[in-house]
């Protein structure tokens, strides 16, 4: 199947990312949002922006919780509600005491007012492309929340950890965002995280982006690997 082509540039407001709209982040496709993110974290990755202190280093990136943030700021996206919070934060975080914020916001132009025509690789919004299994925008939001937000407690079918073979249980399932990437890493253990908070847990990537790829192909093999990883088979001949 030939695959739908894609729209290099986007036209972004950034103050319609906090507008409290029950299709946040309308008029934008979430896979625009999850994009829009990236680009800021990209922006606030420059080394003008880590500041220097006598036994740590801080940047901007890790306002958003991207990867390359410093001192363990790298924080995953568990929902669409955790990242609408990341522009929140991008935009309306207090900057006291941090001057690598304000320089980033400064000498980038980062307030809610901007405007910006971004450079990434998406498809147009709320018509997702026939290569992909999804007819709808709300179709999307739908696998979207039930990956990161209902997959926590599933079992395992397969053992991801060559040491503990009983480490099958999900804990979560997070998106990582970098200047050049998005990564969808699950987390797993021997018990469910909400009932144990103190359990051990491994990590194991679904997906990864390749090159400049939409993100809405990374998603779709994200789902892909977690369903072969969760799905039980049935018996052939059962009753």
């Amino acid at each position: 199947m030939q695959r739908t082509r894609t729209r290099r540039t986007a036209a972004i407001h950034l103050i319609e990312f906090l507008r409290p709209d029950p299709y946040w982040p309308w008029p934008y496709s979430l896979e625009m949002g999850f994009q829009a993110l990236r680009w800021l974290i990209a922006s606030a990755g420059d080394p003008r922006f880590v500041e220097h202190h006598q036994w740590h280093t801080s940047c901007a990136v890790g306002l958003m919780g991207g990867e390359g943030a410093q001192n363990g700021a790298c924080r995953a996206i568990t929902s669409i509600d955790d990242l609408k919070q990341r522009f929140v934060y991008a935009l309306l975080g207090s900057d006291r005491h941090r001057p690598e914020v304000m320089r980033w916001r400064e000498q980038c132009g980062i307030h809610p007012g901007a405007q910006f025509q971004m450079q990434f690789r998406h498809y147009k919004p709320h018509y997702p492309p026939s290569h992909l299994p999804w007819r709808s925008e709300a179709q999307i939001r739908e696998v979207l929340t039930a990956l990161l937000e209902h997959s926590v407690g599933q079992r395992l079918n397969v053992q991801l950890n060559s040491v503990h073979r009983r480490a099958r249980v999900v804990q979560r399932v997070g998106i990582y965002i970098g200047p050049k990437r998005f990564r969808f890493v699950l987390t797993y253990g021997f018990n469910d995280a909400r009932k144990d908070p103190c359990a051990s847990a491994w990590s194991q990537e679904l997906a990864t982006s390749k090159g400049d790829e939409p993100f809405l192909d990374v998603l779709a093999r994200a789902i892909e690997q977690f369903t072969s990883w969760t799905h039980v088979p049935t018996l052939q001949g059962a009753a």
